[in-house]
């Protein structure tokens, strides 16, 4: 057995002795809550924009007694820019809870747009719900992203890829593949990270595993193994890291139990 077949099977295990019936309930948990905050910290840290946990849960909770239309226009307030990235991602965020309860889950294009005008809709100097019009190139190791002119294709065709993974790969593996092909297509101008790691969480989620986020400390990790998926056509180092991260979650969960006892 391969060192990614035992990870999946020892969270499989786990998932087993702490899957969460009432979806509702554990969704609205503030085990739950800390864990989002966590993600959007996490997550807009890959954007560079750094806001902590603690921070996060202030600004969705409007303890800074103000909204985002009580900004300037201008978004050079790293103030303003804050509140709006972490309201909006938490919008996103709420909006991939709703669409747990589909059976069968389905990522199409019209979804992937609604995430993307949700962290972006208070942007005035981000045009929401577009496709990039120039081309792209990965600034670390130097991937291109597919033209311009693709973009239309490759998207219908990303919904296809989905519904016929979704038959054949585990969860763990389909959310690393997902999020990997997303991030290859880089279809928005910005936002892209902050999207595949919705779409990763959504078929976690939905499946019935924990939110994961990537910590700043492993984003270089993260980078290399996506770099060697799509150099090497090698997902084990991706689907390793993922599994680890939902494995923490699981250990994290145990270690808090019996803290409580």
């Amino acid at each position: 057995m391969s060192k990614l077949q035992q990870l999946l099977q020892q969270i499989d295990d786990k998932k087993d002795q702490t899957n969460h019936k009432d979806l509702e309930s554990f969704f609205s948990s503030q085990k739950f809550y800390f864990a989002k905050c966590q993600f959007l910290s996490d997550s807009l840290a890959f954007s560079d924009l750094i806001v902590s946990p603690t921070q996060v849960d202030a600004i969705l909770k409007h303890s800074f007694q103000t909204n985002t239309s009580s900004f300037s226009s201008s978004c050079s307030s790293l103030k303003q820019e804050i509140l709006y990235a972490v309201t909006g991602y938490g919008k996103a965020f709420d909006f991939i809870l709703s669409l747990i309860k589909e059976v069968p889950l389905e990522i199409t294009e019209d979804k992937i747009y609604k995430m993307h005008h949700l962290i972006f809709s208070d942007y005035e100097c981000i045009p929401p719900d577009t496709y990039r019009t120039v081309d792209f190139q990965e600034p670390i190791f130097g991937y291109h992203s597919p033209a311009p002119d693709d973009l239309d294709h490759i998207m219908k065709h990303f919904a296809d890829q989905f519904r016929s993974s979704s038959t054949t790969l585990h969860p763990i593996e389909l959310s690393a593949l997902m999020g990997k092909r997303f991030l290859d297509m880089h279809p928005f101008l910005e936002g892209n990270h902050r999207i595949a790691f919705l779409l990763m969480n959504l078929i976690l989620l939905y499946h019935g595993y924990p939110i994961i986020s990537i910590p700043v400390s492993q984003k270089e990790t993260f980078l290399s193994a996506l770099h060697i998926a799509r150099t090497s056509y090698d997902m084990d180092p991706l689907c390793i890291l993922i599994a680890h991260l939902v494995l923490d979650c699981y250990h994290s969960s145990s270690n808090e139990s019996l803290k409580s006892q």
